[in-house]
């Protein structure tokens, strides 16, 4: 077994085991009355994330095939900001939490190599980063429609986590990033033995959001390391996603107490019935 597997290995046992552990112990409904932090998985999984993407950062090798320099700051910034988009959530700032989005996208876009261009096409540095803000923010915003029906939301972003893991396998991303997305998938992977159904934990909407975000860092990350395609491919099937409950929503007329029920993955999987346990 190489290091690069090892690691792997050991980053996803290490932090599912933390969460799920964590997780087990949250006790109460599946949508309490009142908000309580306490009782929030939100926090764990951000915290786990957050301690294990740097630990696993800190405790591989490094290895010289790498074009963006990782750095601690690289995996803490993209953390930092799900934070603050989810106590923007919390305090009803819906305006603030996609503006916070977008500048968080500024600013992890700033962050890669000085001649790294998403879209060389356009005139100005300044337009290509923010079209990968905009794609940051359609990432995000489509956790969000997805979220509602059980465990998918969290099983797209194993999904895109697992990706990841694959390329640096066969040597298209440097195994770092690998490395700490299985840290990530370790979490994600704890939390949809709870969020199966029937469900025992759900992430509300500004969770999936901060989290949305995250993920679409590590996306700009491998796209910088000549995987461009993965990022176009999950934010075209959200953009698709996006449309189609704009299309049900607005044009259309659906009435829908939640906003996954219009998604065009709804439709086909629930045959547009949904029930609750």
């Amino acid at each position: 077994m190489s290091d690069f597997i090892f690691y792997s290995v050991v980053a996803l046992v290490v932090c599912f085991g933390v969460a799920y552990h964590l997780l087990s112990r949250i006790d109460s409904d599946i949508v309490p009355e009142g908000y309580d932090a306490q009782l929030d998985p939100f926090w764990i999984i951000l915290g786990t994330m957050l301690i294990g993407g740097v630990c696993a950062f800190h405790f591989y090798p490094e290895n010289s095939d790498m074009i963006f320099d990782y750095k601690y700051i690289t995996f803490i910034i993209p953390i930092v900001f799900a934070l603050l988009i989810y106590f923007c959530y919390l305090f009803e700032f819906d305006f603030a939490s996609n503006t916070l989005i977008l500048v968080g996208g500024l600013v992890v876009s700033y962050m890669t190599p000085e001649d790294y261009r998403l879209f060389p096409q356009l005139p100005y540095v300044f337009l290509d980063k923010l079209s990968i803000a905009l794609i940051m923010l359609i990432i995000s915003k489509g956790f969000v429609l997805l979220n509602g029906l059980p465990a998918v939301a969290s099983l797209q972003y194993l999904a895109i986590l697992l990706s990841i893991f694959v390329l640096a396998y066969f040597g298209i991303l440097p195994q770092v990033l690998a490395v700490v997305a299985m840290a990530y998938f370790g979490v994600m992977i704890a939390f949809a033995f709870f969020s199966w159904p029937p469900e025992k934990l759900i992430l509300n909407q500004g969770a999936y959001t901060a989290l949305g975000f995250v993920v679409a860092c590590l996306m700009l990350n491998a796209s910088v390391e000549y995987a461009e395609t993965s990022m176009f491919v999950a934010a075209s099937y959200m953009i698709t996603e996006i449309c189609v409950f704009v299309y049900n929503r607005y044009i259309m007329g659906t009435k829908a107490s939640w906003g996954f029920m219009n998604t065009y993955y709804f439709k086909v999987s629930n045959e547009g019935e949904y029930t609750i346990e």
